[in-house]
């Protein structure tokens, strides 16, 4: 699922055998595809929809299909939020070239092929987090807004996107995070997701 044409067909001149590739340049036509296809790679700028709201949908529809993410997007969060949303794996376009041929033999494998600074963001977000603690093993319990909070975080929404998404203003949904933070004795929003994962606050999709 791509939109930009002059990358498209760059990939196919580096690429020839790639050219029966089939493409889908917006959400809408991705959701029109009949069959699912072998793999499936998605960029998360598309001009009609956010590409990780996209790889949830397209995850349920097509369970054995595996979802890799193309795109120039390089953000902890939005890295985060696509695998959370079940992405099998995270391209930067600039790598297309030389891994996408091997990306599609490692994806088809059970694999996950990711950018070389991806799978460094990912070691270093989880090298990151803090051990789990007597006390933050049974931390203070999240109300039910504070936990829809946390979810908002975790499908990378900024705040107005989650404040909006919540029926609650900007400031009120920073104090909510400042909460969270709090509760979970965390800094940062992608060691509140994280740490809610591994406290079970949050379910893997």
């Amino acid at each position: 699922m791509e939109d930009d044409e002059q990358f498209l067909a760059a990939l196919r001149l580096a690429l020839p055998q790639l050219a029966s590739m089939q493409v889908a340049t917006t959400a809408a036509e991705a959701r029109a595809l009949g069959a699912p296809p072998d793999v499936a790679f998605v960029d998360l700028g598309l001009p009609d929809g956010d590409g990780v709201a996209l790889i949830r949908e397209l995850c349920a529809r097509w369970p054995n299909t595996p979802l890799v993410v193309l795109t120039v997007t390089q953000s902890d969060e939005r890295i985060l939020a696509a695998f959370r949303a079940g992405a099998r794996g995270y391209l930067f376009k600039e790598d297309a070239a030389l891994r996408l041929p091997q990306a599609i033999r490692e994806a088809l494998e059970g694999g996950a092929p990711m950018s070389t600074s991806v799978a460094r963001t990912v070691l270093r977000i989880v090298s990151g987090l803090p051990a789990l603690s007597v006390a933050a093993e049974r931390p203070e319990a999240l109300t039910e807004q504070e936990l829809n909070v946390v979810r908002s975080l975790a499908d990378g929404c900024s705040y107005l996107q989650a404040a909006t998404e919540l029926g609650v203003s900007v400031n009120t949904l920073r104090s909510h995070v400042r909460n969270v933070y709090r509760k979970l004795c965390v800094g940062t929003r992608t060691e509140a997701v994280m740490t809610a994962l591994q406290l079970g606050l949050l379910e893997r999709r």
